[in-house]
């Protein structure tokens, strides 16, 4: 559903102007979509033409501060009225690295041909895999048009979220903050208000408490996994690959503080959880 935030800002000091002490932030909810939005088309946005061909290649994407670990699936973007029927995009994934996205795409999808039937509307492509997104990793779901005179336009929303928005020009080099905010959106394989309860069959963890390691055991995975371990704030502390196959492996928990942590398998088919305490 649609919601509105209202902030508000007091101070002891004399206020002279009262009337930019509030401000109220519209957004929708939903159990399986990031979205920046606001739902509301507030215009088109196209890449520069230094080259006389139309548009330069460019990539542009909105970031997202991923709440639970989950399996992204697709991205949604709205086409511009002004899109040139015949044009191709793809969509793409790219991970936080600690101080900056990544200019290497984590997930991708297969090139994606727009016809008269999305200009002016919403389009969903899915990545060629599924991707494991991970709590408290931020990421951003992205198109890339290869430029040329069949443009491409990507609508924004009346709202204006500085921060959320990024472009690059092509070969990708830096990132550069948008004020507009793009209809671009995150789709995942699971709500982000659903419970997964464990199974206790297909997971297995010993000792449990661990000390320096614990050992995994799982049915044998179908595809590469990821492993993950996070704290009750969600803070993630191990984050590690794992190849299709496996069935047994050692996670190292050496110099981690003492608590309870969340575990946390990551597959294309889905997650499965279970609750650790080190010592």
């Amino acid at each position: 559903g649609t919601y509105s935030v209202a902030f508000q800002t007091q101070q002891d000091e004399t206020d002279l102007d009262l009337s930019n002490n509030s401000s109220v932030h519209t957004f929708e909810v939903t159990d399986t979509i990031y979205a920046a939005d606001n739902g509301s088309y507030g215009g088109e946005w196209w890449n520069q033409d230094t080259q006389g061909l139309g548009s330069d290649p460019y990539h542009i994407g909105v970031a997202y501060e991923i709440m639970e670990n989950d399996l992204a699936t697709s991205v949604s973007v709205y086409i511009g009225p002004n899109t040139v029927p015949g044009s191709f995009i793809t969509v793409e994934l790219y991970e936080w690295t600690g101080s900056e996205f990544s200019v290497a795409a984590s997930a991708e999808s297969d090139v994606f041909d727009l016809d008269a039937s999305h200009i002016d509307s919403w389009v969903t492509i899915p990545f060629l895999n599924n991707y494991a997104v991970t709590a408290g990793v931020p990421v951003m779901a992205s198109i890339f048009h290869s430029g040329g005179p069949n443009i491409v336009y990507v609508g924004y929303g009346t709202n204006v979220a500085p921060g959320y928005t990024f472009s690059a020009d092509d070969p990708n080099t830096a990132w550069s903050n948008q004020p507009r905010c793009a209809m671009i959106r995150l789709n995942l394989a699971n709500g982000v208000n659903d419970i997964v309860e464990s199974d206790e069959g297909k997971l297995q963890i010993f000792p449990n408490p661990a000390q320096d390691h614990f050992q995994v055991s799982c049915s044998a995975l179908e595809s590469d996994a990821r492993a993950v371990l996070t704290d009750l704030t969600g803070k993630v502390v191990v984050n590690q690959t794992v190849p299709a196959g496996t069935t047994n492996f050692l996670i190292a928990v050496e110099g981690i503080s003492s608590g309870i942590y969340e575990f946390t398998v990551i597959g294309n088919t889905g997650t499965i959880s279970k609750k650790i305490s080190i010592r």
